[in-house]
């Protein structure tokens, strides 16, 4: 979903390492996807504990920045594997290394929390198994079915390691092509297997959303396609419409609706692709920096707004509508704040360590 820096290799660029060249509008994406989630949980925040009992509206339509990170993933993944070469377990111990520190960090200290008494996300208990499962990417079924991880947005996390690990499997095959269709028939069977059977794990492993993976996967063949700027910008606009579509009532409501999301997603993705190989790019450095970040205030966010929301509750700010807006706005900075801090001060860090621990790659790879 949120990888490291995004790399693009050509013809036109081969005296250039493959490794020095961002994809910034799959940058400018990412940032864009990440703060549509804060959005989106800063609206639930609104609605549940922050102003409840006012008047606000509810768009579903920031949650919808998830689909757009998974069609992100399948073709990052595809790009990675095309400049760097490699074997299903270093594949596998490079995505771990990646995802797994910071995310563990902030378990540990959501967990800590619960332990010692506090309500955090809206969770009362904290307990050795569904920590376990939070730490290894694994669904935890709790006595009400399916539950989130310790911190709720690893959720997609688990379906991110769980794509890696059908990807790795993949790798195995010799021929890129070979590897496409394996890893879409096999996120197909998966799909067919949650509308076809009544099994709790298998709603979770074929949930509709997986679709996700497979078009940003199917995207990858398509690079060198060139539509030109105006099809190129039609697509985006048509994926943007189809998510406030999405958005509208019933349809939001449709226990499919995650299929058309993600359709809809792939267009803008497409979309910022095939605008950038027409010379079109948002390289703005703020945002380029936002893009690298995202994947800490994805992660760090909930942390932010419950610190905000909980002082505003005992200071009464929230008592008022003027006080309700500057909490919300206090929310959007302190996010910002603390994923800049969190992205410069451990993840950038930590990962750079960390991949000291991965073995050497041949030369020329």
């Amino acid at each position: 979903m949120l990888e490291a820096k995004l790399t693009l290799g050509s013809g036109a660029d081969k005296d250039r390492p493959s490794s020095g060249e961002k994809v910034y509008n799959i940058q400018a994406l990412r940032a864009i996807a990440a703060w549509a989630v804060v959005f989106h949980h800063l609206v639930d925040s609104l609605h549940n504990y922050i102003a409840p009992g006012r008047s606000f509206p509810y768009p579903a339509i920031g949650s919808y920045g998830v689909e757009i990170f998974f069609v992100i993933s399948g073709y990052v993944m595809m790009m990675t594997v095309n400049n760097r070469p490699s074997r299903p377990l270093p594949f596998l111990a490079e995505r771990a290394l990646r995802i797994s520190p910071p995310y563990w960090l902030l378990t540990f200290a959501a967990f800590g929390a619960i332990f010692s008494g506090l309500k955090m996300f809206s969770q009362k208990q904290a307990t050795l198994d569904r920590l376990f499962a939070s730490l290894f990417y694994l669904p935890y079924f709790g006595p009400n079915g399916l539950e989130k991880p310790v911190v709720f947005p690893g959720w997609t996390l688990n379906y991110e390691m769980m794509f890696y690990v059908l990807f790795a499997l993949c790798l195995l095959l010799r021929s890129e092509q070979a590897r496409i269709s394996a890893i879409v028939a096999a996120l197909m069977v998966a799909l067919a297997g949650q509308m076809l059977t009544q099994s709790e794990l298998m709603d979770y492993v074929g949930r509709d959303i997986i679709l996700g993976f497979a078009l940003g996967v199917l995207l990858w063949p398509l690079r060198h396609v060139r539509l030109g700027a105006t099809a190129a910008s039609f697509m985006m606009l048509g994926g943007l419409i189809g998510l406030f579509v999405c958005d509208t009532v019933p349809l939001r409501d449709w226990e499919h609706v995650e299929l058309p999301v993600s359709l809809s997603a792939f267009l803008i993705v497409a979309g910022a692709i095939l605008l950038e190989k027409e010379g079109i790019r948002l390289d703005a450095r703020w945002l380029v920096f936002q893009g690298d970040a995202s994947y800490a205030l994805y992660l760090i966010h909930p942390f932010a707004l419950q610190v905000v929301g909980k002082i505003s509750i005992l200071l009464g700010i929230n008592r008022t509508l003027p006080g309700i807006y500057a909490t919300l706005l206090a929310m959007v900075a302190a996010s910002a704040i603390a994923a800049a801090l969190f992205h410069v001060l451990f993840e950038r860090p930590v990962h750079r360590r960390a991949r000291w621990l991965l073995p050497a790659k041949p030369r020329g790879t």
